[in-house]
C-alpha cells in the first residue's frame, strides 16, 4: 500500500512539474450552432478595411468559420436582431473609456448565439485589438484575466495571445 501511495506522488509530482507554465485553453461561453456571417458597416473613410480583415482573419487562424464576410452598408447594418450575422457598427455615444461594445443576441437556456452586434467607439476605430477583442465577444468569450490574451478585459493588458 506504501509502494503504491508511494508511486502515485511520484507521478503526481511529475504532472505538476510538466504543467507549470502551461496555458489552459480558452472555449466560449455561447457557440453559434452554424457559422456566423460577419458584417463590416463602417464606412471605409471611417475605418481602413484592413482592420476589419486582420480581426476576421484572426478568429480564423484560431479555429472559427464564417459563412461570408464582407464591408456592407444596408438594412441590415440598422437591424435590431441580425439573426445568423455578426454586425460591426461605429458608435459616437460611447464615453471616451468606453472602447467598444458587444451585444449579444443568444438562447441562455441553450448558451447558444444568434447573432452580434457590435459597437466600436469612434475614439478608437483604427484600434484593430478592439475590433479583434469584440468579435471575441461575439463569437462567444468572455473575458479571461490573463496578461496578453486577447479577451482581457483592459486595453493595456490585453494583446494578440489567445490559448
Amino acid at each position: 500500500m506504501i509502494k503504491i501511495f508511494g508511486s502515485f506522488l511520484f507521478f503526481l509530482t511529475i504532472a505538476c512539474v510538466f504543467s507549470v507554465g502551461k496555458q489552459t485553453k480558452t472555449f466560449p461561453k455561447y457557440t453559434w450552432q452554424t457559422p456566423p456571417s460577419i458584417v463590416n458597416c463602417i464606412h471605409e473613410e471611417d475605418m481602413n478595411p484592413k482592420i476589419f480583415d486582420d480581426a476576421v482573419k484572426f478568429w480564423e487562424d484560431h479555429g472559427h468559420v464564417f459563412l461570408f464576410k464582407e464591408n456592407y452598408q444596408g438594412d441590415l447594418c440598422d437591424s435590431e436582431t441580425p439573426y445568423g450575422f455578426i454586425v460591426i457598427k461605429i458608435s459616437y455615444e460611447l464615453n471616451f473609456y468606453t472602447l467598444g461594445t458587444t451585444e449579444k443576441i443568444f438562447k441562455k437556456n441553450l448558451k447558444e448565439m444568434k447573432g452580434s452586434i457590435i459597437n466600436l467607439n469612434y475614439y478608437y476605430i483604427d484600434d484593430g485589438l478592439i475590433l479583434t477583442h469584440e468579435i471575441g465577444h461575439a463569437l462567444g468569450y468572455n473575458h479571461v484575466n490573463k496578461i496578453g490574451h486577447i479577451m482581457h478585459p483592459m486595453r493595456p493588458e490585453a494583446d494578440y495571445y489567445f490559448y
